[in-house]
């Protein structure tokens, strides 16, 4: 398990970076201001937690199933995040003004986070 999550977490670093480099130097350019805010958050969120799950899976061996199912749910729920987030943003490219319709899945990750970490958090407590 270990494995998959490290490959999810180089691929999950990978495009944040890149997308925040297109939001730091390509994107002002084509996307309104509160667009390119929006797509340099979701970045930072990805990054973040693609960080966290690298630092955090060798840990799962210590932790257990709980664990393990939050740090699934953490790479869920970045994932829903911002990539919803990213595809969102494709509404101002002619023709794909019907990529709005995916916003629930914003919230949705961003519960999922939440539940992630909470699971993380409790299956800590109950092994100490």
């Amino acid at each position: 398990m270990q494995k998959n999550i490290r490959i999810f977490t180089a691929f999950s670093a990978c495009l944040a970076v890149v997308v925040l480099a297109l939001a730091a130097h390509a994107l002002p350019r084509y996307l309104p201001e509160q667009t390119v805010n929006s797509i340099e958050t979701a970045g930072y969120l990805q990054l973040i937690h693609a960080i966290a799950l690298l630092a955090l899976s060798p840990q799962e061996t210590i932790y257990g199933k709980q664990f393990r199912t939050g740090l699934n749910l953490m790479a869920l729920g970045s994932s829903l995040f911002s990539y919803s987030i990213y595809f969102i943003s494709l509404k101002y490219v002619p023709g794909l003004e019907f990529v709005k319709f995916i916003w629930p899945l914003t919230p949705l990750g961003g519960i999922v986070l939440c539940a992630a970490w909470f699971l993380s958090g409790i299956s800590m407590i109950k092994k100490d």
